[in-house]
């Protein structure tokens, strides 16, 4: 038995932290979906993430065999400074699969994904409605049902 999908993200941007779990991981033929940790403040630009970006996709030999997870677990990311950083990574690495991770503890959890989905972003951490409480992921109902009304708006 063994895991398919390995997220890390308990490296704290320090892209030389997780090199051995990207080793194994890859070299075991397992999708690897190493984690940018976000978090706000001054030193924190879309520049300082791109160069973690570029890091991970050095050590990952490109970006055809990983999935990077934008990961703000506290939800401190308001939702254009979400929209903007998912847009600027996906400028830099277009082929690249982004996946937006957060928590609903600010209440702005849906905002911020359908800024993050429209930013280029394609995966997304949600659970089942009945199971969201205040630290979990936002509902899948109405995740589901934001997207396809900004997608019915913008036909």
């Amino acid at each position: 038995m063994d895991i398919d999908v390995w997220r890390c993200f308990s490296f704290l941007n320090d892209v030389r932290n997780m090199r051995a779990v990207a080793e194994v991981v890859m070299k075991r033929g397992r999708l690897f979906e190493p984690t940018i940790s976000f978090t706000s403040a001054d030193w924190t630009t879309n520049d300082y993430y791109l160069k973690v970006v570029k890091d991970i996709v050095d050590l990952c030999a490109g970006t055809d065999e990983i999935v990077l997870c934008v990961k703000d677990m506290a939800g401190v990311g308001d939702v254009s400074r979400i929209g903007s950083l998912i847009g600027a990574i996906k400028q830099a690495y277009p082929g690249l699969m982004i996946s937006y991770h957060r928590h609903i503890t600010d209440g702005l959890a849906i905002p911020a994904l359908l800024a993050a989905a429209k930013a280029g972003a394609t995966i997304f951490d949600v659970e089942e409605d009945s199971l969201v409480r205040f630290y979990g992921h936002s509902p899948i109902l109405a995740v589901q049902a934001i997207f396809e009304e900004s997608a019915s708006r913008s036909t």
